[in-house]
């Protein structure tokens, strides 16, 4: 359906969306734990997104970007280089907009493709 629309470009938040945990980007705990917490939905959904030549990025307000790199690292071994983690931010006026526009452009310097929507 997505594709009928022309949409091309999935930016996902981490916290309470791929994840079931709120880490409020302090998390603490070993990336095995919150491996653990990624949603099952997800697990199922960003392969067949990237088997479709969807763009996938990750957009939050967390600091921790190394830290979600490495849990999409052991989620998505096969593909985890090919969705760029964008955070930090302290809660800008255009809300996410701002990361969703920083990975955009970074999906498609990478891939030589635009985004469509």
């Amino acid at each position: 359906h997505l594709e009928n629309m022309k949409v091309n470009f999935l930016a996902l938040d981490f916290d309470l969306t791929i994840i079931d945990e709120h880490t409020g980007g302090r998390w603490e705990g070993q990336v095995t734990e919150l491996v653990a917490h990624v949603r099952p939905v997800f697990k199922d959904l960003l392969p067949v997104a990237m088997a479709r030549n969807f763009f996938i990025a990750i957009v939050t307000f967390s600091s921790q970007e190394s830290l979600i790199s490495e849990v999409m690292t052991m989620t998505f071994p096969k593909f985890h280089r090919e969705i760029p983690v964008h955070g930090g931010m302290k809660k800008p006026k255009k809300g996410k907009q701002t990361h969703m526009e920083l990975a955009s452009s970074d999906l498609e310097r990478r891939h030589e493709r635009k985004i469509s929507k």
